[in-house]
């Protein structure tokens, strides 16, 4: 699904990826509570307190912080944009796996910026999880490009409805896996009298 085309322009360059160094970001170097990996950018949309954002709390899924967007303070329907840096994908395949939750519903999904300058939603519907759940997404698309990955937040919370989040930790990209599925098999048969 392509929801729009948009220019990204950063003071960071894009971080090159080999095959061999693959690119990790477990938030864990962050100490200060509401603040986000250099070189990553959040659009805050209609927020009104600096306490309901993205940014470092807590232990988290892997280590000692992860990031939350709390919208409380968001009016419903308000999405709320978490990118990373500038990335270089190796040619070889790769996949972006990382760890969320969103128990409480508002719409959480995940967009890439290709080459092409189009963003394309590459998984959506993350709602309702309760306990922390690893997702993988397929790369394969862009090998040797230069990407950016969104993380999207809507909310459903409303300005006074109770504590509205989503959780996320752990973001990687690494080596795809090699048993890739087979796709487009024909089925036909052949007579013991056939030459085939």
């Amino acid at each position: 699904e392509k929801i729009s085309t948009v220019s990204v322009h950063t003071l960071c360059a894009a971080e090159v990826i080999d095959a061999e160094n693959w690119w990790a970001e477990d938030f864990n170097s962050l100490t200060q509570q509401y603040t986000i990996p250099d070189c990553w950018s959040n659009e805050e949309g209609t927020t009104t307190s600096s306490s309901y954002k993205w940014g470092a709390v807590g232990t988290g899924a892997v280590g000692s912080a992860y990031l939350r967007f709390n919208s409380y303070n968001n009016a419903d329907g308000t999405t709320n944009v978490l990118a990373t840096p500038m990335l270089t994908l190796p040619e070889t395949p790769a996949q972006l796996v990382f760890l969320c939750k969103n128990p409480t519903g508002g719409d959480f999904n995940v967009a890439i910026d290709g080459e092409d300058g189009v963003r394309d939603t590459v998984l959506s519907n993350l709602t309702g999880i309760a306990d922390w759940q690893e997702q993988k997404i397929m790369l394969g698309d862009y090998a040797g490009q230069t990407i950016r990955i969104f993380f999207n937040a809507t909310s459903n919370c409303g300005t006074s409805a109770g504590n509205c989040f989503i959780d996320l930790d752990s973001v990687v990209i690494n080596a795809a896996p090699n048993c890739m599925p087979v796709k487009n098999i024909e089925k036909f048969s052949v007579s013991e009298n056939e030459v085939v």
